[in-house]
């Protein structure tokens, strides 16, 4: 999934979790921020992702070192399943919202990959490492980038237009 579509995947659970935990305040837009910026991390193992260019410093060494280190490939080790979890849990131990944020929208990144055809090798590490994980049947699953990924993204930005307008976030 592109990074337009990872981040509008992620936020409509921003939006109605602001809505449902009633944060209308100026903390809400940096939870928002906070969400997305999680839910386009996971690419920071790709260089020529949205990520990967902004954070050059980070992306390129990961690369450099997955041609030693394979589980550093993409779609490897930042996108599997106990890595959300694990922040997940250490947000609720700590009671850190901004974390608890990123958490989800790592997670949702993940999700949003699980919907594609390439799906995420080794998800449900160390359980099932060598499974291809996949949320969808073949004949659902879409290519990066492709048509039916930029239908994708155009409902979810109707939808996520909708919340806006619906909830009155602006």
């Amino acid at each position: 999934m592109t990074a337009k579509g990872h981040v509008l995947l992620a936020l409509p659970f921003a939006i109605e979790g602001l809505n449902y935990f009633g944060i209308r305040s100026l903390d809400g837009i940096w939870l928002t921020i906070t969400i997305v910026v999680g839910a386009l991390f996971p690419d920071i193992d790709e260089p020529k992702s949205y990520i990967g260019r902004r954070f050059w410093f980070m992306s390129w060494p990961i690369k450099l070192l997955s041609k030693i280190m394979p589980p550093l490939k993409h779609r490897g080790l930042t996108h599997l399943f106990f890595v959300p979890l694990s922040m997940g849990i250490i947000a609720h131990y700590f009671e850190n919202i901004w974390l608890g944020g990123f958490a989800l929208g790592w997670f949702l990144h993940t999700v949003g990959d699980l919907i594609t055809v390439g799906g995420i090798q080794g998800y449900l590490f160390p359980f099932w490492s060598n499974k291809k994980m996949v949320l969808l049947p073949d004949s659902m699953r879409f290519y990066t980038g492709g048509i039916v990924e930029k239908v994708l993204i155009s409902i979810l930005a109707v939808m996520n237009g909708y919340l806006i307008f619906k909830l009155g976030v602006i």
